[in-house]
């Protein structure tokens, strides 16, 4: 090998050596001899890939929050249901008692069932609310049950008129325990209050319902018009 030869080989051999020296070692990428590594490429296009790998990781972390959330809500939801239906099973077993099939539709014999029964207002009102859903709002409406409501409203007022004589002639006040267990002489007037409140809750809801199926049809038959008439008649806007 001649001098010339040797002296080419160190040349190019010392140039590999620098482009080499040149390159980002976290970089991974190997240069030629002929070519310079561009260092601020290479971190921006590693720095992009970190930014879309944690926005990855961002979005994977908000969908496993959103399911928890909903898996609570539905866990909460089940549970409220779980536990209406137990209470509205013992309100049923109550309003089968108060009324039972053989009942004569007697207002006496309804208020000697309470009487002996001594029943809380609080279940008094579950009583109420309970008849409600079963006469107007459950899909299976039972309108058979509808006079009952009057009913254990009027035989509260007898029970309201002998509670207070009774206070009347032995001079004794009512106590916070007596309004709290049987509306302290007031009952009736608790329980026909709270049968105005559901009905009129009702009417406003089926009100709402109604103007909402109007205006879905309204704006069906609207639509219909313009795409039966074409975008341009202005007559279809207003039917």
């Amino acid at each position: 090998m001649t001098t010339i030869q040797i002296v080419m080989k160190l040349f190019f051999f010392s140039i590999t050596v620098l482009s080499f020296s040149m390159c980002s070692v976290d970089s991974f990428t190997l240069c030629s001899p002929n070519s310079i590594c561009d260092i601020r490429t290479i971190t921006i296009a590693l720095k992009a890939t970190k930014a879309e790998t944690e926005a990855e990781r961002l979005l994977a972390k908000a969908r496993e929050l959103k399911a928890q959330v909903k898996q609570q809500q539905d866990d909460l939801h089940d549970s409220i249901m779980a536990k209406k239906k137990v209470q509205d099973s013992h309100t049923d077993e109550i309003i089968a008692e108060l009324f039972p099939p053989n009942d004569s539709e007697g207002t006496c014999d309804l208020v000697a069932r309470l009487r002996s029964k001594r029943l809380a207002s609080d279940l008094l009102l579950q009583v109420v609310h309970r008849l409600h859903e079963r006469t107007r709002v459950l899909e299976k409406k039972e309108p058979d049950l509808e006079p009952f409501t009057p009913r254990l409203i009027e035989a509260a007022k007898i029970l309201d008129k002998e509670f207070l004589t009774q206070k009347s002639e032995c001079g004794g006040k009512i106590t916070h325990a007596e309004i709290i267990h049987c509306g302290g002489g007031n009952m009736a007037e608790l329980l026909s209050d709270k049968a105005k409140d559901l009905a009129r809750e009702y009417d406003e809801q089926f009100q709402k319902r109604q103007e909402s199926f109007y205006d879905a049809a309204k704006k069906k038959h609207s639509r219909d018009e313009v795409d039966e008439r074409g975008w341009k008649d202005g007559d279809a806007w207003n039917p």
